[in-house]
């Protein structure tokens, strides 16, 4: 070994142990975490307890102590709500894992990873198209193509049949990834392990899948608020109305501050108590089955596929998209194939538009803060990836208590309001510089895939610079390029919060906001004359989304997917 690695050769405890410099990488982000996530967060501890008066500020408001509560509890409108998110969140999580499962069991069969990622990026297509353009591609299709569906637009009309079809369209949506975890820890599994379909297969699928559903138990509370908008109208509030929907009318509509922080304060403690058991409990359970360590290979393993298993995945495939994109492609055929009649009848949609200035202002913005959001990463990540360091619990607590904070609450509107931020797409940047499900994605990554735990007790130089630079960055690279395509993809496609709370003025919308205002607007004939350029758009505002898709397929690592689960 060459000399200049002399150093990263010796024992930790010849060296006096693992370094807390590590602390000193972090302490940036650290910082800019205080400022811009636990300041607001201190908001949000008193405004449940004040009757806020945007005049008066927090500090003068009236303090009405637990009435906000009171009013809460006793207000039947809330016990519906709660129930409504509850049912709506697991029957979405029964529905996706069961789906997910099978799917990920089936496609597992397939030795080649080429034809896994062919088939499994079919699955993904959803999820980094903008949910605007999904739902709106879904509401065309009902109302187009009734051959293909057993509902029409109608059908989202009435309560209970829409307690069915919004976890069957949010499904659909995201079961690309836990499919595409679950593949990732089949292969990992069997690159190490030279055992049979109950050990390479069935139990990394199960460890997957139930991987995925515990994250989502851990924001149990919590919605998708901009995919449900939506789909929601007031004749269906009775079984669509949800903890997400009630906070945004309440607090941004009736300027019931102190009841809608009230609701965020329940919804954090809930989740944070579950979101630290379920931490715990994937630690000890299932991370190494999502990630399991390849640094040393099991002694005859070879690729393993089957025939069978290829005609049946290629079956699958074929089915998921006669039920999904067969009736918009239906669709979409019928408006091109009458374009020219469509376009004169169109009164030209999208003259007016600032389109190019939106879609170069929002690339450039983004992929500022979607750098940011990279290094912060990095930097926090680096502690938890140091063995026996000292505090690395609490240090781990604190991020799991900032990471449940979330974004959009009441707390943070009125901090950037305060800062002078409304109407500018700071505010959107901003909550775009942390993602820190990432940082715990990054860290087990490392700690189970990278350095093996002989590497680590015998050559563990951890937590100086030297191993920083030398060990841990040149490790993380790839699954840090990942991450930050998906943070890329997940805020083009977004608008909530960023956007919907925070911008007032046309001219600075993103090109996904400029979609949601053309089909949520008063246009009527979104759905036909002017479907024609409305499905122009759609498909030009969907194109960075996939070509993020493409770049994370093509770079794999698909573990990163992860991340992606405390988002939904």
């Amino acid at each position: 070994m060459p000399t200049k690695d002399k150093d990263l050769t010796m024992n930790t405890h010849e060296r006096g142990g693992p370094s807390i410099v590590a602390y000193l990488f972090a302490l940036p982000p650290v910082i800019i975490l205080l400022v811009y996530k636990v300041v607001p967060f201190i908001t949000a501890l008193i405004l449940p307890f004040k009757e806020y008066e945007l005049t008066k500020g927090v500090s003068g408001s009236a303090w009405v102590g637990m009435r906000n509560f009171s009013d809460l509890f006793n207000s039947p409108f809330f016990t519906k709500v709660l129930s409504n998110t509850v049912t709506l969140k697991l029957e979405y999580i029964f529905l996706c894992s069961i789906s997910a499962f099978l799917i990920a069991l089936i496609l597992g069969f397939i030795g080649s990873k080429f034809w896994q990622r062919v088939f499994s990026t079919i699955f993904l297509l959803p999820y980094f198209m903008p949910a605007a353009v999904f739902i709106y591609l879904v509401l065309y299709a009902m109302s187009n193509a009734g051959m293909f569906f057993m509902y029409s637009t109608e059908s989202l009309m009435d309560p209970e049949t829409f307690r069915l079809i919004y976890p069957i369209l949010e499904a659909i949506r995201n079961i690309g990834i836990p499919v595409i975890i679950a593949l990732a820890a089949i292969n990992g599994r069997r690159a190490v392990d030279n055992r049979g379909f109950l050990h390479t297969q069935l139990i990394p699928t199960l460890k997957s899948i139930g991987l995925f559903a515990l994250i989502q138990l851990s924001t149990l509370l919590t919605m998708d608020y901009e995919f449900l908008s939506y789909l929601q109208n007031p004749t269906i509030y009775e079984t669509a109305a949800t903890l997400d929907t009630f906070v945004y009318r309440t607090a941004l509509m009736n300027n019931e501050f102190g009841l809608a922080s009230a609701i965020w304060l329940i919804k954090y403690a809930v989740q944070l108590v579950l979101s630290i058991l379920i931490f715990f409990l994937i630690k000890r359970f299932f991370i190494k089955g999502v990630f399991p360590s390849q640094t040393k290979r099991a002694e005859g393993i070879r690729k393993r596929g089957s025939f069978v298993g290829v005609v049946l995945s290629f079956f699958v495939v074929q089915l998921y998209l006669l039920l999904t994109t067969a009736p918009l492609a239906v669709s979409v055929v019928e408006v091109f194939g009458d374009g020219s009649q469509i376009s004169q009848a169109s009164s030209d949609l999208l003259s007016g538009l600032p389109l190019h200035s939106s879609f170069t202002t929002y690339a450039i913005g983004i992929t500022f803060a979607v750098l940011v959001n990279m290094v912060i990463t990095i930097l926090l990540a680096y502690p938890l990836t140091v063995k026996d360091l000292p505090g690395r619990l609490l240090y781990t607590i604190f991020l799991i208590i900032v990471l449940n904070m979330g974004m959009g609450g009441v707390h943070e509107y009125l901090f950037f309001r305060g800062k002078g931020m409304h109407n500018t797409i700071l505010p959107y940047l901003i909550t775009g510089f942390f993602t820190l499900a990432n940082v715990f994605v990054i860290k087990a990554i490392y700690n189970t895939r990278y350095v093996s735990v002989e590497e680590r007790t015998v050559k563990g130089v951890e937590g100086d610079p030297e191993s920083f630079v030398k060990r841990y960055l040149p490790r993380v690279v790839k699954p840090i390029l990942g991450l930050g395509a998906l943070q890329f993809a997940f805020m083009w496609n977004s608008c909530y919060p960023g956007q919907l709370v925070y911008l007032a003025d046309p001219n600075k919308f993103s090109p996904v906001m400029i979609f949601r205002n053309i089909i949520m607007g008063a246009q009527a004939d979104v759905y036909g004359q002017l479907a024609f350029d409305v499905i122009k758009l759609g498909a030009a505002v969907s194109i960075p989304g996939i070509i993020m898709l493409l770049f994370i397929m093509i770079l794999g690592g698909h573990e990163i997917f992860t991340a992606q689960i405390w988002k939904n």
